[in-house]
């Protein structure tokens, strides 16, 4: 079932909800089991931002991406530590090595 777009984290997100009736007698069960599923995922990230699962075998739960920020990483996350040396390797190239404890 489709459930639109909606805005999800400051994203824009679609949804959709799955619906499995498991029958009685299916896996052990003497009543039937309706486990639902609805997924939003961000058009802009392309990833489920919230997904609600309702299980009467598991109860149920509820799975959100929280605190997205857009733009660019700073560049300095992909930059060894400062007290890292740069020493020449061998085989694939250099490699870093972390200065020995004193």
């Amino acid at each position: 079932e489709e459930l639109g777009t909606q805005s999800m984290e400051g994203q824009p997100a679609t949804g959709t909800r799955i619906t499995e009736t498991i029958p009685a007698g299916g896996i052990g069960n003497q009543q039937p089991i309706q486990v639902v599923r609805e997924t939003w995922i961000s058009t802009a990230l392309r990833v489920p931002v919230l997904i609600k699962t309702s299980d009467p075998r598991f109860g149920a739960t509820t799975m959100q991406l929280s605190n997205v920020l857009m733009g660019e990483p700073d560049p300095a996350l992909f930059l060894p530590p400062a007290d890292y040396t740069l020493a020449g390797g061998r085989g694939a190239g250099p490699s870093l090595r972390r200065p020995a404890a004193q």
